[in-house]
C-alpha cells in the first residue's frame, strides 16, 4: 500500500473521529486552505519569486473553481494533484522548505480542530473539565499511533484491520470517560455525520 492510499484511506476515518467537529462546522465552515493571508505567508517563508507567486495562484484559482468531491478520497486525490502542480514551481530548496511549512500549518490545524471538537462536544454532551481534559489526551494519542501506523509497511487489508482496531479502542476510550447517557449521545452523533448531505439543489 503507498503513502496516498495510506492517506485516503485515514482521512475517511479521520472524518468519523472528528464527527462533533464536522457537525459544528456545518454552521461555521473553516477558511479555505489557500486564501490570499497563506499564499502571502508562503511567499515570505520560501522566498518565492513574484512569478511563482503567480503560477502557485493560478493553480489555486483553477481548483477552486471546480465543485467540491463528494468522497473524502475523491478530495485527498484532488489536493495530491494540486500539491504536485506547486512543487512543481519550486526549486530543490524551496520543496524543503514547503514541506517544514505544512507540516507547520498541519499541526496548527490538528490543534485547532481538537479545540473546536472539545468545545462542541462540551456543549452538546455538558463535558465536565476533566472529562474535555481526558478526552482531549484521548485523542492527542489517537493521533500519534495514526501517525506511527502511516509509517509502517502493511498491506491494504492490514492496515484497513488495524485502523479499525485502533477506531474501536477509541471508541472504548470515550466510553470510558463518558456517562452512559452522554455515550449514547455521542453515538447519535455519529450516525447523524454518517448521513448523505443534501445537495445544494435540495437546500432551496
Amino acid at each position: 500500500m503507498n503513502n496516498f492510499q495510506k492517506i485516503a484511506m485515514v482521512s475517511g476515518f479521520l472524518l468519523c473521529l472528528s464527527t462533533s467537529v464536522v457537525v459544528a462546522e456545518s454552521h461555521h465552515p473553516p477558511k479555505t486552505l489557500w486564501t490570499q493571508e497563506r499564499l502571502i505567508e508562503l511567499k515570505s517563508s520560501l522566498s518565492l519569486s513574484d512569478a511563482q507567486v503567480q503560477q502557485i495562484d493560478g493553480i489555486v484559482k483553477e481548483i477552486k473553481q471546480k465543485e467540491k468531491p463528494k468522497e473524502p478520497i475523491e478530495m485527498m486525490r484532488r489536493m495530491h494533484g494540486v500539491d504536485e502542480k506547486i512543487k512543481a514551481v519550486l526549486t530543490d530548496e524551496q520543496k524543503i522548505k514547503y514541506e517544514a511549512f505544512k507540516n507547520q500549518l498541519k499541526e496548527s490545524r490538528k490543534a485547532e480542530m481538537k479545540k473546536r471538537m472539545l468545545e462542541h462536544m462540551t456543549k452538546e454532551l455538558k463535558l465536565s473539565s476533566d472529562q474535555a481534559s481526558k478526552l482531549g489526551a484521548l485523542f492527542d494519542s489517537f493521533h500519534g499511533q495514526m501517525t506511527a501506523l502511516m509509517d509502517e509497511k502493511n498491506t491494504q487489508k492490514e492496515f484497513h484491520d488495524k485502523v479499525r482496531d485502533l477506531m474501536q479502542k477509541q471508541d472504548e476510550g470515550v466510553k470510558a470517560v463518558l456517562t452512559e447517557e452522554q455515550f449514547v449521545k455521542f453515538k447519535e452523533m455519529k450516525k447523524h455525520f454518517r448521513k448523505p448531505e443534501p445537495q445544494d439543489h435540495d437546500r432551496h
